[in-house]
């Protein structure tokens, strides 16, 4: 968030919370989401948008666009900013339209490291997952009430269907699949997951898509403006619950003609 600010021009920038929900992966609504971002970081809380037009990154630009800037700057996380740069830039022109579009890093993550910079929402579900408070404190700003921390942990806990005393019901591998690549993999390739004509939506575009083909490890989708992406399979989870589906599974030889 501070990145974003040191971005911007006249501290004019935005910050954009996920709408995906879902308990494996992401399992907080955006409304408590919003409200959590707003107390652990007072200092951009005005600039937290939580609008319910904004649910693609598709829908963030086009309102930028709408509001009359010709210039805008994107910020991710370095293991999203190729992504970002080849998404954003390739419907520039007709989803919407500016004079410059930039990403830019806010920062590779070091997975060694036992601090902040070094944590991931992937840490973060899985010690929820492990009731490891300790672990789970790492990835919190420092300096909080150690009592409001347990509050957000437990909360956390009972949106996943997590509780002390049992365990969780997801896999690892689907609470934190970056941790356990391994494991998704044999899902994947033993066709237990992510199958054409899934739905699935997009963790960081938040678009909702159709699968349309498989790679190794990636998946090739189409969302229903027939917008065409390619996205690694730890990134994505199995619509969210609360949106109908947008195609049927027999919808893949339409997409097909149009792309093949």
């Amino acid at each position: 968030m501070d990145k974003v600010a040191s971005s911007s021009d006249d501290n004019d920038y935005m910050i954009i919370p996920s709408r995906s929900e879902d308990k494996k992966k992401n399992p907080l609504g955006v409304d408590r989401k919003a409200a959590m971002m707003r107390q652990l970081y007072p200092d951009h809380a005005e600039k937290i948008v939580n609008d319910a037009a904004n649910r693609t990154i598709f829908d963030v630009m086009r309102k930028a666009h709408n509001d009359g800037y010709a210039n805008v700057r994107v910020v991710g996380g370095g293991d999203r900013v190729k992504e970002y740069e080849k998404l954003i830039n390739k419907y520039n022109g007709s989803t919407y339209q500016f004079d410059n579009i930039e990403v830019v890093n806010a920062g590779d993550r070091d997975a060694d490291s036992d601090d902040t910079d070094g944590m991931s929402a992937s840490k973060m579900r899985k010690a929820a997952k492990n009731n490891d408070f300790r672990e789970f404190m790492k990835g919190m700003p420092k300096g909080m009430d150690p009592d409001v921390l347990m509050g957000i942990f437990t909360e956390l806990q009972d949106a996943m269907g997590v509780t002390p005393k049992e365990p969780a019901v997801a896999e690892n591998w689907e609470v934190a699949p970056r941790l356990h690549a391994r494991e998704l993999r044999e899902e994947y390739v033993n066709e237990n997951v992510f199958n054409i004509g899934d739905i699935i939506t997009h963790d960081s575009t938040g678009m909702v898509a159709e699968i349309v083909r498989k790679g190794a490890n990636h998946l090739i989708c189409v969302t229903e403006d027939s917008k065409m992406f390619k996205t690694w399979t730890q990134d994505v989870s199995y619509n969210n619950p609360i949106i109908e589906p947008i195609a049927k599974p027999n919808s893949f030889k339409r997409f097909l003609g149009k792309f093949s």
